[in-house]
């Protein structure tokens, strides 16, 4: 088996620990709630020979449960919503809806999720770290990082792992020359070194805020929702 092999629970790739379920506020397209997790060996940051996932399990809350697979996800790794043909595009769309989910390759040297997602108006975040290439890497869980590494934040939307943020000023273009609205560099950002925290949202009155410690502090972002939101206390819904 390589390091590159398909299959989701495979001996090589670590699950992260925790998932984050999601339900959207309006039914799409029959599908209305989202698994959502991350590969990464949180024992070894700095191992660098296994291509980690991040995935997005479609639950249609079946009344009998059936094993699946990595073949029945939907790779939107190179962003193909948005890239190619008209028909090319029509085709990646109608792939998308008869999967069971989708996932992400993490293509960075090394990269790996290792704290949990965080799900907030449609949108799933999450935080990656890539180790430095010239560290030397160990095994011993009690050793610290050798290197700094490279520290992301991804924010994609929860239902088809497309780009929300203008992250990336690269500029794309489509086979009919427009401009591709949300590229798949845009998916993430560098945002400082290190192993980061995952992402904490805290709900303000005038707001969302979103924090995620990195090395030498904390970085904060204007976390985006997709579907309008409404504020309710625990009162009111508990009347």
């Amino acid at each position: 088996m390589t390091p590159d092999d398909g299959a989701v629970f495979q001996a090589a790739r670590s699950r992260c620990f925790d998932e984050s379920l999601a339900k959207s506020i309006q039914q799409v397209a029959a599908h209305d709630a989202n698994q959502t997790s991350g590969t990464g060996d949180r024992a070894d940051p700095e191992e660098t020979s296994v291509v980690n996932r991040f995935y997005a399990v479609r639950n249609d809350w079946p009344s009998t449960p059936t094993a699946m697979d990595e073949t029945d996800l939907y790779d939107v790794t190179d962003n193909p919503l948005y890239v190619g043909s008209a028909a090319d595009r029509a085709q990646a769309a109608t792939d998308l809806e008869a999967a069971q989910g989708w996932y992400i390759r993490l293509e960075h040297s090394g990269e790996k999720m290792i704290n949990d997602p965080v799900v907030y108006g449609g949108v799933v975040y999450f935080t990656t770290f890539e180790p430095e290439a010239s560290t030397t890497p160990t095994t011993n869980p009690c050793d610290s990082v050798g290197g700094r590494g490279t520290a992301r934040l991804y924010a994609v939307d929860y239902l088809t792992g497309t780009a929300v943020n203008d992250y990336s000023t690269d500029i794309e273009y489509n086979d009919e020359g427009e401009i591709i609205e949300h590229t798949k560099g845009d998916r993430s950002k560098i945002i400082g070194t290190s192993i980061p925290s995952a992402p904490v949202i805290a709900i303000f009155e005038g707001g969302a805020k979103m924090y995620v410690g990195v090395e030498g502090g904390v970085t904060e972002e204007d976390p985006v929702a997709t579907y309008n939101m409404n504020m309710y206390y625990w009162r009111q819904l508990l009347n």
